[in-house]
């Protein structure tokens, strides 16, 4: 089980959980759950399902989400609804979340006044705070326990991660638990702040940018500071950053030098400078990455340079500001790389081929967040038909032209996401030979594929089975090739 700052063992598991079911869309069986959580028995999967179930019907209308259990299995139906929600509440009502926020909002705790609180023992929150430091440490932070419990640390280092934490957790100022007037009130002031850095925005990046507006507000009002010798990238020469704005006389230049940096990291604002200032090593990077994708993908970047080097720039950047294994990005996936792995395998392979050549030179970026933003870059920059791999099928029917387009689109719409199916009239050439003419006789010469006209759910795996065992020998001979 990963460290997730003192997360409790049974949110971690059902957050896994829901995004266990999230990829399925099939009855999964009790044997399967405990198996991929890694639990000791069913009924340990089976009490965690019906837990699910409650937290589901308590967040969701039967029209946003349903969690299906019966004897085939369990299904998470999904119609409407949004998993943030409900892994928002997981991670917001874990004790060891809500003492992070207390420390940063109070900064010192009576340990008797949190006990109460939460109606938990001393013991209990001692033990919560050194697994909370371990996640800590990495961020150089800790929390001392004695008669006090105290968040201590440089102050960037505190706003660094409760903004991170804040923002993962909640993503925008709506998502918070504050009253409707506290929020309209925050939404009015950030308004102010960021009419002049923005030529327009949009309702969800201003509500984010709300959202970190009021975190530094908290501290600004307690009338914390960042360190006057702080800056925000200590490699980059320059001030490349707007002059705060006159109206806010109770923020210091660190304090919004703070705020922009961040919007920056998290891809609400891109100062305008920032580019004149880079230093040289940082192009080279992203040169080479550029090499990289034009060398083991066949696509160009063309007109999209300039987009896939502010992005790159931004993820350089991030990684410098953040601890190396910054596992609270673990709590909150954005993709599933399983799912990606399944449909594109070729997009995939060829990825890794790129990954492993550009963490060779550049060892020091070789973190899960900048590998996961440069895989869905990637995925950006590549044509949906260029991610799979091509199948050629040679389809043998009865001379009926309607019955044989019925089958090739069943055929098609089935797999088209994960491969690029076409059919040829060339029997020599087709990689799969599929039939919905009984065989009496067999081939000698041929693999053939029998299914049945009307297309059943074991023909697609039957042609599943021979497409993998066509990729499998490609890619042998390919390998051979390369040997030779």
């Amino acid at each position: 089980m990963r460290n997730s700052h003192g997360l409790q063992k049974k949110m971690i598991l059902k957050k896994e959980l829901l995004l266990l079911l999230s990829e399925y869309t099939t009855f999964v069986s009790s044997t399967e759950i405990a198996y991929q959580l890694g639990l000791d028995s069913t009924q340990q999967a089976q009490l965690l399902c019906r837990e699910l179930a409650e937290d589901v019907a308590e967040f969701y209308q039967p029209s946003e989400f349903e969690l299906n259990i019966n004897k085939n299995g369990v299904m998470l139906i999904r119609k409407s609804g949004d998993l943030q929600r409900l892994l928002t509440h997981y991670h917001s009502e874990e004790p060891s979340f809500n003492l992070l926020l207390d420390l940063f909002f109070n900064r010192v705790i009576q340990l008797t006044d949190y006990c109460g609180k939460y109606y938990v023992s001393e013991s209990t929150v001692r033990r919560r705070v050194r697994q909370t430091n371990k996640g800590l440490k990495d961020f150089n932070l800790k929390i001392t326990c004695s008669h006090e419990l105290k968040l201590v640390g440089q102050e960037q280092d505190i706003l660094k991660f409760i903004v991170l934490s804040a923002y993962l957790a909640f993503q925008k100022m709506s998502n918070t638990f504050v009253s409707e007037e506290e929020k309209k009130k925050v939404l009015n002031q950030t308004k102010r702040v960021v009419r002049p850095l923005f030529d327009e925005h949009v309702k969800i990046e201003f509500d984010a940018i709300a959202l970190i507006y009021s975190i530094l507000s908290v501290n600004i009002q307690n009338d914390i500071h960042l360190e006057k010798d702080w800056q925000p990238f200590s490699q980059i020469e320059g001030n490349f950053l707007p002059e705060k704005p006159v109206f806010l006389t109770d923020w210091t230049k660190q304090d919004w030098e703070f705020f922009l940096t961040t919007l920056y990291l998290y891809n609400l604002y891109l100062p305008p400078k920032l580019k004149e200032h880079l230093p040289a090593c940082c192009q080279e990077m992203k040169d080479d990455w550029s090499r990289g994708f034009s060398a083991y993908f066949p696509t160009k970047i063309g007109g999209r340079k300039a987009y896939v080097e502010q992005e790159l720039q931004r993820l350089f950047l991030f990684c410098d500001w953040y601890p190396k294994n910054n596992y609270i990005l673990e709590l909150f996936p954005i993709v599933s790389l399983k799912e990606l792995a399944e449909r594109y395998p070729l997009h995939l392979e060829r990825f890794e081929l790129l990954w492993s050549d550009f963490n060779q030179k550049y060892p020091a970026y070789q973190t899960d967040y900048f590998k996961l933003n440069s895989l869905l870059l990637t995925l950006y920059l590549t044509p949906l038909d260029e991610r799979k791999e091509k199948i050629s099928i040679y389809l043998e029917t009865t001379p009926n032209r309607p019955l044989t387009e019925d089958v090739k689109t069943a055929i098609y719409e089935y797999f088209w996401i994960k491969y690029q199916i076409s059919f040829t009239e060339q029997i020599e050439t087709a990689d799969l030979y599929v039939t919905t003419i009984k065989q009496l006789v067999p081939n000698p010469n041929r693999f053939v594929i029998p299914i049945h006209p009307l297309i059943l759910n074991s023909d697609f795996q039957l042609i599943e089975q021979n497409i993998q065992r066509v990729l499998k020998e490609r890619k042998t001979q390919l390998k051979n090739a390369a040997n030779y």
